[in-house]
């Protein structure tokens, strides 16, 4: 009886281990799926995003104008001398001169404006104002220039006051409104409106409420921006651009 009773539970002994392994297998696949539930990740988050560049907002002297008149001077004895201009400003002036922006010159009459290279400034003594005076170099091949010429001359100073500023390519004017898209932390376009200022070479100033230095905006493929849409920073191509969030 009891040799029976062992072979019995031999024949069923390759029964019960592979329904032993049968167990394993969906037990470990159960604990895997609910071990991947919970918060999405963030490339599921994104799913469908509209890819775009940002860039940050940031705070800095206004770059203003100040307009002055000056004299066209022959460049030297030596062949091929370019031309200068001379003009004098305020000390005060001189003071915010931004270097890194071009003193331009308007010809008497009209014409292209010249962009030209200051070379030279000297404090002018005498006079109840402080003044210096400036000399500025002119690009060769301008022809409609001679010495004893007077021009208008636009000398660019930073602003004692600061102000917001955005990538150009930031700014979208559209129903008559200009506007910026901010980006939040959860990576959602914020429609913010905007009034533009003053101009700096790639960057623009721009009066805002709710806008803060160090916030991100969308400064490439805005176009394919709505308010709320969600926005994914990387590579922006002209495709992407084309295609509007919905």
């Amino acid at each position: 009886m009891r040799a029976r009773s062992r072979r019995r539970l031999l024949a069923r002994l390759p029964q019960a281990l592979a329904f032993a392994v049968l167990f394993a297998a969906f037990a470990g696949s159960t604990w895997w799926g609910w071990s991947n539930l919970g918060p999405a990740r963030p490339e599921a988050r994104l799913a469908g995003a509209v890819p775009v560049q940002l860039a940050e907002v940031t705070r800095q002297s206004v770059a203003q104008q100040f307009s002055t008149v000056g004299e066209v001077i022959a460049g030297g004895r030596e062949s091929g001398a370019r031309l200068r201009v001379r003009f004098t400003i305020p000390s005060g002036v001189a003071d915010r001169l931004d270097a890194a922006a071009p003193v331009r010159l308007v010809p008497p009459g009209g014409g292209a404006v010249v962009e030209v290279e200051i070379e030279a400034i000297d404090p002018v003594s005498g006079g109840d104002t402080p003044q210096v005076a400036i000399e500025a170099v002119l690009p060769r091949g301008q022809d409609g220039l001679a010495p004893g010429d007077f021009a208008a001359v636009q000398v660019p100073v930073m602003d004692r006051e600061e102000a917001l500023f955005v990538p150009r390519t930031a700014l979208r004017d559209g129903s008559g409104e200009a506007s910026v898209y901010t980006v939040d932390t959860e990576m959602r376009a914020r429609r913010v409106a905007v009034e533009p200022g003053t101009a700096m070479r790639d960057r623009i100033a721009v009066r805002a409420d709710g806008l803060e230095a160090g916030d991100r905006v969308v400064a490439e493929g805005v176009e394919a921006v709505r308010d709320g849409a969600l926005v994914t920073e990387e590579e922006v191509t002209p495709a992407s651009r084309a295609v509007p969030a919905r």
